[in-house]
């Protein structure tokens, strides 16, 4: 929902990490990489109680090949992560539930991205 969604990109401004929301339109949206956040909670027909959610955060970039050039891909360059439901109950679906799993997403996301593309010191 909008209130999640304007929760990721102030915890990803936070980590000054701010991308392009998806609404925008890109001049060529193939060589951005894009950021796939799955939040998803869904009703179990025969138990109204509990729930099957989702959660998964990744970052897809377009893939090249060395030997093929005008072949591409895209390629997952963090995440991946199985998208296997995990059993819920209805009760703990709350908005907090949610921006705390997202702030992990991030808070790992931006962790090792701050590890791997951080400017050496001197």
């Amino acid at each position: 929902n909008d209130h999640l969604m304007h929760h990721m990109f102030t915890r990803l401004a936070e980590h000054k990490l701010v991308g392009i929301s998806s609404g925008t339109k890109e001049p060529q949206p193939l060589k951005n990489p894009r950021l796939i956040v799955t939040l998803l909670a869904k009703g179990i027909p025969d138990c109204p109680d509990k729930l099957l959610y989702v959660r998964s955060f990744e970052l897809r970039e377009r893939s090249i090949r060395e030997r093929e050039p005008k072949v591409y891909t895209d390629g997952i360059s963090f995440g991946g992560m199985d998208l296997f439901p995990e059993v819920i109950d209805a009760s703990t679906a709350t908005r907090e539930r949610f921006e705390k799993d997202l702030d992990r997403m991030i808070d790992r996301f931006a962790r090792d991205y701050w590890e791997h593309n951080s400017l050496p010191t001197r």
